[in-house]
C-alpha cells in the first residue's frame, strides 16, 4: 500500500440548471391588435402569467402600471421545489419607479425591493429560497410606472447561472458561421437568463466577439450570500484569421478570480487575461475556468474581447476545504451539491505505507474517491 502527497478533488454529480420561465416583452410582431398602440394585458393573454393595470405596448415593452394605480404581474405557479432566481430588466417610465417581487405561499424572497431613476435600465436578480409547486411569484409596482423588458426564472439549486446562447442561429448554420442577416446578437436571444450583449455578432449557438474596444458580454448579478465562493467556466475558440486576438475576463466588487485553469487561491485579481500561451485553438473549442472568492449578491462578469467565439458560461457553487484554515464560514455558505476541492495531506507525519485518517462534511463514493487518490489507495472504516 502506498500513500503520497496529493490535492484531493471529489467532483459532484452536477444536473444541467433549469430555465422555467423566459419572456421579452417586444410586441413589434406579436402584438394582439394591429391598430392600437396600447393593449390591456388580459388573462387569457398568457399562460404562465396574469396582469392587473399592465398595458402591452406595442413594439416596445410591458408598461406596469398607470396614472393613478400600481400594476402586478403574477407568475403562475411553475412547479419548483428549492431555490430559484428570478431575473428583470425594466426600467423607470414617466420618472422615478420602485417594484416589488414577492412569494405567494412557501418561499423566502432575498433583494425583492428595486429602485429605478426615470430612464434608467436596470438588471436585477432576485433570490427565491425554499419554493415548492405551488408558488406563485408576484412582481408588484409599487411607486410610479415601469417598463418590463423581460423576466427570466431558473432553477439555481445547482448552477447560480447559465447562458448557452441556444438560440443563436448562424445564417449558413455552421458553428463558427457569423449570421450576416442579423449582425448583432440581441439580448433578447439569450436563452436562460438576459444579460447585457453589446456589439457581439450571432454565430451559431454562440456569439462572436469581434472588436475588443466594443465587443462585450456582461452576466446579471448573482445572488449569493456576501463571501460566497464559485466556478466560473466557458468555452472560447478564435477565428481562423484572428491576429491578432484576446480575451479580458474581469468582475466587479470586491470579487476575485483565481489564475485560469488552476484551483490555487495564492494569486487572486478582479481581471484575468488570455495569454499567448493558453490561447484556444482556431476554430476550435477550448475550456477556461476560474475560482471566484468573496461574491456578493451584485457580482458581475464581464467578457471584452476580440475575434473571439464564447459559448457555455456556467457559474457553479464550488468550495476549497482546507486542512490548514478553519472551514466553518465555508461549509455554511455552500450547503447543497456543490463542487469541492479538499487540501488534505496524506502521509505527512509517519510517510508511506501507514493509515492516515479522513472526515469529510459529506457523503463519497469509493468510485468518487479512488478517481480523486487514484486506484492503489487502499479506504477502510472503522468497525
Amino acid at each position: 500500500m502506498v500513500f503520497v502527497c496529493v490535492t484531493l478533488v471529489f467532483p459532484m454529480v452536477m444536473r444541467a440548471q433549469t430555465n422555467v420561465l423566459h419572456r421579452v416583452f417586444d410586441y413589434t410582431t406579436s402584438f394582439p391588435y394591429s391598430d392600437i398602440k396600447y393593449h390591456k394585458m388580459l388573462e387569457e393573454d398568457d399562460a404562465d402569467l396574469t396582469f392587473t393595470y399592465c398595458w402591452a405596448v406595442k413594439g416596445e415593452y410591458l408598461q406596469v402600471g398607470s396614472s393613478t394605480d400600481d400594476g402586478i404581474v403574477k407568475i403562475n405557479p411553475l412547479g419548483l421545489n428549492g431555490n430559484a432566481t428570478v431575473v428583470i430588466r425594466a426600467t423607470g417610465l414617466l420618472g422615478a419607479a420602485q417594484y416589488r417581487v414577492s412569494a405567494i405561499g412557501s418561499g423566502e424572497v432575498y433583494n425583492g425591493e428595486i429602485s429605478l431613476a426615470d430612464g434608467e435600465e436596470r438588471l436585477d436578480a432576485i433570490l427565491i429560497k425554499n419554493m415548492n409547486a405551488q408558488t406563485q411569484l408576484c412582481i408588484e409596482g409599487v411607486n410610479g410606472r415601469l417598463e418590463l423588458i423581460s423576466i427570466d426564472v431558473f432553477s439555481t439549486n445547482d448552477f447560480y447561472f447559465y447562458e448557452s446562447f441556444n438560440n443563436m442561429v448562424a445564417t449558413n448554420h455552421v458553428e463558427f458561421g457569423i449570421n450576416s442577416n442579423e449582425t448583432l446578437a440581441p439580448s433578447s436571444k439569450c436563452d436562460n437568463c438576459t444579460g447585457s450583449i453589446e456589439e457581439c455578432r450571432q454565430s451559431e449557438r454562440c456569439i462572436y466577439m469581434y472588436d475588443y474596444s466594443t465587443s462585450k458580454y456582461i452576466t446579471p448579478p448573482t445572488v449569493l450570500s456576501s463571501g460566497n465562493m464559485a466556478l466560473l467556466s466557458f468555452k472560447l475558440a478564435r477565428k481562423a484569421t484572428a491576429t491578432p486576438s484576446k480575451l479580458i475576463l474581469s468582475c466587479d466588487g470586491e470579487a476575485k478570480m483565481s489564475p485560469f485553469n488552476t484551483e490555487s487561491l495564492s494569486d487572486m485579481t478582479n481581471s484575468r487575461t488570455i495569454s499567448q500561451d493558453i490561447l484556444p485553438g482556431l476554430e476550435s473549442w477550448s475550456d477556461y475556468f476560474v475560482v471566484v472568492t468573496n461574491m456578493s449578491n451584485t457580482t458581475q462578469f464581464t467578457f471584452q474581447g476580440e475575434q473571439m467565439y464564447l459559448d457555455n458560461i456556467k457559474l457553479t457553487p464550488y468550495a476549497v476545504l482546507d486542512e490548514g484554515v478553519n472551514n466553518t464560514l465555508t461549509i455554511a455558505n455552500n450547503l447543497g451539491q456543490c463542487n469541492v476541492t479538499l487540501t488534505r495531506t496524506l502521509g505527512r507525519t509517519l510517510g508511506a505505507g501507514y493509515w492516515n485518517t479522513l472526515c469529510l462534511p459529506f457523503d463519497i463514493t469509493k468510485a468518487s474517491f479512488e478517481e480523486a487518490t487514484g486506484a492503489n489507495t487502499e479506504i477502510q472504516t472503522l468497525a
